[in-house]
């Protein structure tokens, strides 16, 4: 006589005996992936230029790139407030003050005024030369004292881009 196991929300029914099945619910951690994400100092300022290698090492990570921000725009990245990116302008190496927009501004925003197109990434040349950096590394859970970190879309409240795999 063969028996037969039937799965029923998470019981095994065998030859008519029930038994209980332990199942994980809740969703696992998200495994660290490198991307892009946005730091400040606490009260959303920033720094000059030439300090954005630096505080993206200190988060073990490098100033993103215009081209990797993009991609990041692509893949739902959002925030509204100026943050330095690394570029090549005529091969020279160069920093952008950019930052990611989906399909509306979100409330709250602090960007330039005028300078808030949607689904694009926008670049704004800062009057003061201080920005956040957009930091290409695995995403911390928490900020370095003094720091910010800026949600991957503060929109959808979306901590990382981890969340989304």
């Amino acid at each position: 006589m063969k028996t037969v196991y039937l799965a029923i929300g998470g019981v095994f029914i065998a030859g008519g005996i029930g038994l209980a099945v332990y199942a994980n619910h809740h969703k696992p951690t998200p495994e660290p992936v490198v991307e892009c994400y946005a730091v400040f100092k606490e009260g959303m300022g920033g720094w000059p230029s030439d300090q954005a290698n630096v505080i993206a090492a200190a988060y073990d990570g490098v100033p993103a790139t215009d081209i990797q921000l993009s991609l990041a725009r692509e893949r739902g990245a959002e925030w509204c407030s100026p943050a330095w990116t690394a570029t090549a302008i005529f091969g020279t190496p160069s920093f952008l003050a950019q930052w990611p927009l989906q399909d509306k501004i979100p409330e709250g925003c602090t960007i330039p005024e005028g300078n808030g197109e949607v689904n694009t990434v926008n670049t704004v040349e800062p009057v003061d030369n201080l920005a956040g950096v957009t930091v290409y590394g695995v995403k911390p859970r928490e900020a370095l004292p003094g720091y910010v970190i800026l949600p991957f879309n503060k929109t959808k409240d979306i901590w990382s881009y981890a969340n989304l795999l």
